[in-house]
């Protein structure tokens, strides 16, 4: 065999997901190792990630390990959100031999498959937006969430925004209805709970004086510190490291700001993130820009997309 300059990445994500489907009895997880790029064959993102989508329909979660400085980290985040997956960046084989057994120990603890959550509001409401980087898909009357697969006392963290105009009666009045969808591995049972959401409507100068919940606001802005990394990933691939090194701290003074107001559970966690986003801008602008644009993408999938979902084992060297 003679080593060449191309990848049919595809090639092998689709003959993989084949054998998964073709074996599995329940659900399944693919990995996807790779140290290169998709350029023979189907190479776009967004197709790698449809064919992902497709899979994750028919119960297998596709999860991705890249290897090395030299593989494409927006292509395996493509192929790891499609199938409600993990993408991990590994540059030693430790990291990698660590975020593999992560997967495995993940497949024992798993006593959810297949969650979902359908959105449908009501007609007073302008919009519903979903802040979290997670596939969604309209259905008739909102759009419905998937949430992948959920570890044994696992919790996830989701954040909507619902656009309500002013409206003329006062009380109690329903904006929102969620449904959460899921398949218990241990009966293959499917469950579905329904959740009405209710906005309490009060005269405009009682509701000047409320006070914003500093939960929702905390979590808000943790996760457009998530959005700030991808930003900064993408300078970063540009060659602009000040752009880079401004994006990540100006996320992390922002988060800084919220850690003294944050509720004392969230506390230690937003304060470590602004930490992590104020030292990302100092390495930024000496340390290898593959190497941090793959760990920004990398640390953003897990807690954007899998926001409380415990990370891979990994060490302070590899970031």
């Amino acid at each position: 065999m003679e080593a060449d300059a191309t990848t049919n990445l595809p090639g092998g994500l689709l003959r993989g997901l084949q054998e998964t489907r073709r074996v599995k009895t329940s659900g399944a997880t693919l990995v996807l190792l790779t140290d290169g790029h998709a350029n023979v064959g189907v190479t776009t993102h967004d197709e790698l990630e449809r064919i992902a989508s497709g899979a994750r329909n028919a119960g297998v979660t596709a999860t991705t390990i890249g290897l090395g400085l030299g593989y494409d980290e927006q292509l395996m985040a493509a192929v790891s959100r499609g199938g409600a997956g993990n993408a991990h960046f590994a540059e030693e084989p430790d990291t990698a031999g660590a975020a593999l057994a992560s997967e495995v120990d993940g497949l024992l603890d798993q006593v959810v498959q297949a969650a979902s959550l359908t959105v449908r509001p009501t007609g007073a409401v302008d919009a519903v937006h979903l802040f979290n980087d997670l596939p969604a898909i309209t259905i008739d009357g909102g759009f419905m969430v998937e949430l992948g697969d959920f570890y044994s006392g696992e919790q996830r963290k989701l954040l909507l925004t619902i656009d309500v105009p002013a409206m003329a009666a006062l009380g109690l009045a329903q904006v929102c209805e969620l449904e959460l969808q899921w398949v218990d591995i241990a009966t293959l049972d499917s469950h579905t709970v329904t959740i009405p959401v209710h906005v309490n409507v009060v005269p405009g100068d009682q509701a000047a004086g409320r006070v914003p919940n500093a939960t929702v606001r905390t979590e808000l802005a943790f996760q457009a510190a998530q959005r700030s990394k991808r930003e900064a990933a993408d300078a970063l691939r540009r060659g602009d490291v000040d752009a880079a090194s401004r994006a990540y701290d100006d996320a992390g003074q922002t988060l800084k700001s919220f850690a003294a107001e944050a509720a004392p559970a969230m506390a230690s966690e937003i304060a470590a993130e602004a930490d992590l986003l104020l030292d990302l801008s100092e390495r930024a602008r000496f340390e290898d820009a593959s190497r941090m644009a793959k760990f920004s993408e990398a640390d953003r999938h897990l807690k954007e997309r899998k926001r409380g979902r415990r990370a891979a084992r990994r060490s302070d060297e590899d970031v």
